[in-house]
């Protein structure tokens, strides 16, 4: 019996030194490999802090993108910061049970010592202190594993550190999620970051992770409509509580003043049993008791009080040149000179005057080209005259542009369904063009939506009365605004409009215009419609017009028609002779047909156009355009949404043909979309975009996508298609 128990203390202290053997070997590797980790996360660590400070610098401008990465390592920077935290604890804990275990076995060679032989006592006695040493042996062991699980973990989230550093590093400035793009890039987004980094408090972040959460659930258009209206436009009235009953109305951090005043209900409810009262904005705050209001208007209800901010419209002044600053309360409004201006060396100055001389000798009409620039938007507006240039100094407002975007727009300051129309056009600008685009206002000073121009620097605003003022007070049409947005100094233009954005590769429509329109061709060139509008050459005969070129007695006076375009039009200032002279025609036959270079073009004093051309811009521009047997039309590039998906998956298209043009069907152009008035699921769509790209396979024809005209000339004959590749 002895010797079996001297056997089972041999056998106890030899697992024993084993199990410190495993756990010191176990133990210096994992001390080398935190020893190495720690010594990582502490140039880690110093490179953070001026690793995003130096990019945040560095990107110019910094992009949503970036900003997401640097939100995700501030997140994996916490999550290392915890793990290095129980990364210690769990090193105290192994400390502590090795302790432990060292003491066990001091107090084993002490108890032996002092049985010596005692037989049974020194069994029980070991038995115990096997137990006893097995449980520890467990303990430790988990400790060890859970300190090698984090050591794991933050091994990975160095790692994933490590990359997020390196994306955020290779971002490129003004990436296809960027709003703001180049030099031209604000303090905004950069000032956006240092709040949410070093001053936002974590409710304030909150605030912002659920406004990114809205946006990401309901789409830009409903999240921004949301904030409108809780924060109403110019002109509206809000109320927001400000305190319970005995409470304090703090009202001098309002900012409701009207004529140094505030306005204040006290009641049961804002809607009835209640009282109004003002009081100066001298005072910084008032009690929300019945004696502030001099009764109670509701005896034995608990009351609380509302403040009523009252916004008064923004005073506008009309001037002859911008300021250099923008005061609260006013919107400058710079004239830009169209009228009346000596043209000198300028070419493109020549043909604008020649093409509106008779329009502004009128005192009728002259009135429809008073137009202003905002000045809210003057440095758009500075660059874009001045080729991108930083210009220093007063701004020249009858120099030329060079490319630009434009659409006209009439926002009601109470709807905004087309407000969002627009916003995701002026959005799909930024995000695809390096050029500006142009929204001209009519007749509306104050917008629905406040488009900032710090988040849309190429963004230019020009305001102009209304179209009846030009026509006796009389109504006309909203659309043939069109025609007048079209008459500024542009040398280059592509009307767009509201329901439509762009998609990568819109640019290519200038340098196809600019080939294409020119003294030579001095017309607008429209896209091919997706109806003929021609009896019996699609499947769309109802929506047929008639056209007296139709009829073969009447083809003297009456040139043949081409297959109807829609009245997207792009031109140089070659065709603005046409489009003024197609204004009046709108405005006045009998003008029209007196003007010389409308004869000349048309060939003789022309008859009165169908009265069923004459109700909008498409229908007018199109026979026109016959009339002046003109040969050209785009092949289609304002395509729908529904077809641009197709191709941003590369899916065979639609034909479009027809058995009088385009039998063979008509080549689609994937740079631009039309009927984009479901604005989330536009909104959702340019995010598509954004994310995967666009192919650059961008034409399609006969179930086949090129890159560029010229390969899809070389597989087809297009030297009799009727419209022109971009």
């Amino acid at each position: 019996m002895r010797q079996q128990n001297v056997l089972v203390v041999l056998l106890l202290l030899l697992g024993m030194t084993l199990l410190y053997l495993t756990h010191d070997a176990t133990n210096t590797h994992t001390e080398t490999q935190r020893a190495h980790m720690r010594a990582e996360s502490h140039v880690n660590h110093h490179d953070d802090s001026s690793l995003i400070r130096q990019h945040k610098r560095k990107l110019a401008p910094e992009t949503p993108a970036h900003h997401e990465l640097v939100l995700k390592l501030k997140e994996r920077e916490k999550t290392i910061e915890e793990a290095e935290g129980r990364e210690a604890k769990l090193l105290a804990m192994v400390e502590e049970l090795k302790k432990k275990d060292e003491k066990r076995r001091l107090d084993d060679d002490d108890e032996k010592d002092r049985l010596g032989g005692g037989g049974f006592e020194l069994q029980k006695k070991v038995t115990e202190l096997h137990e006893a040493n097995r449980d520890l042996k467990k303990e430790l062991k988990q400790a060890v594993a859970e300190k090698e699980t984090h050591e794991r973990l933050y091994s990975v989230l160095n790692l994933e550190k490590k990359e997020l550093e390196l994306k955020i590093k290779n971002l490129p400035a003004g990436d296809g999620n960027a709003l703001v793009q180049g030099k031209d890039a604000p303090e905004l987004h950069r000032n956006l970051a240092d709040y949410i980094l070093d001053q936002a408090s974590p409710a304030e972040v909150s605030l912002l992770h659920r406004i990114k959460k809205h946006v990401k659930r309901f789409g830009l258009p409903a999240t921004q409509t949301s904030l409108d209206e809780l924060s109403g436009g110019k002109g509206t009235k809000r109320k927001f509580e400000c305190s319970r009953e005995a409470g304090q109305c703090k009202i001098g951090q309002a900012n409701c003043a009207k004529d140094g005043k505030i306005t204040v209900v006290y009641g049961a409810s804002f809607e009835e049993k209640n009282v109004k009262k003002e009081f100066p904005i001298s005072r910084s705050s008032i009690s929300c008791t019945s004696y502030s209001f001099g009764k109670d208007p509701a005896p034995g209800t608990v009351k609380t009080c509302w403040i009523i901010c009252e916004s008064s419209e923004d005073e506008v002044q009309q001037l002859d040149s911008c300021s250099n600053n923008d005061p609260d309360g006013v919107r400058e409004w710079a004239k830009i000179p169209l009228c009346g201006v000596k043209a000198g060396s300028s070419k493109e100055e020549a043909i604008l005057q020649e093409s509106i001389k008779g329009l502004c000798d009128d005192p009728v009409r002259k009135p429809g080209f008073d137009v202003w620039l905002d000045c809210r938007y003057r440095k758009a507006f500075a660059k874009a005259v001045h080729s991108n240039s930083d210009h220093v100094g007063p701004i020249e407002l009858q120099k030329w542009m060079d490319r630009i975007y434009v659409t006209y727009f009439k926002g009601s300051p109470s709807g905004m369904a087309h407000s969002m129309m627009v916003s995701n056009l002026i959005r799909s600008v930024h995000l695809f063009s390096k050029e500006y685009i142009l929204v001209f206002v009519v007749g509306q000073p104050t917008l629905s939506v406040d488009w900032d121009p710090e988040v849309f620097p190429r963004l230019i605003i020009i305001h102009a009365n209304p179209l009846e003022t030009m026509n006796h007070g009389d109504k006309v049409s909203f659309n043939f605004n069109k025609f007048r947005s079209m008459l500024l100094r542009i040398r280059s233009g592509v009307q767009l409009d509201a329901d439509m954005i762009n998609g990568p590769n819109c640019d290519l429509l200038f340098k196809a215009t600019e080939k294409y329109i020119t003294a030579d061709y001095p017309y607008p060139i429209m896209p091919v419609h997706w109806m003929t509008r021609f009896k019996s050459a699609d499947g769309y005969s109802t929506y047929a017009v008639q056209y007296p070129g139709d009829n073969p007695e009447n083809k003297e006076n009456w040139p043949p028609r081409l297959r109807w375009a829609h009245c997207h039009p792009t031109w140089t200032f070659y065709a603005l002779p046409f489009v003024a002279d197609a204004l009046v025609c709108k405005l006045s036959y009998q003008e029209w047909k007196k003007i010389p270079r409308v004869i000349e073009g048309i060939g003789h004093v022309p008859e009165p156009n169908p009265q069923s051309y004459m109700s909008e811009d498409e229908d007018l521009l199109n026979i026109l355009l016959w009339r002046y047997k003109a040969t050209r039309q785009w092949c289609k590039w304002d395509v729908e949404p529904g077809l641009y998906e197709r191709f941003l998956s590369q899916a065979p298209n639609d034909a479009m043909s027809d058995r009088k043009w385009y039998p063979n069907g008509v080549p689609l152009v994937f740079v631009s979309m039309h009927n984009t008035k479901e604005t989330v699921q536009t909104d959702a769509l340019l995010k598509r975009i954004v994310k995967q790209g666009a192919p650059d396979t961008y034409l399609h024809y006969k179930g086949k996508y090129f890159p560029g005209p010229e390969q899809l000339e070389k597989e087809f004959d297009m030297s009799n298609m009727g419209c022109l590749l971009v």
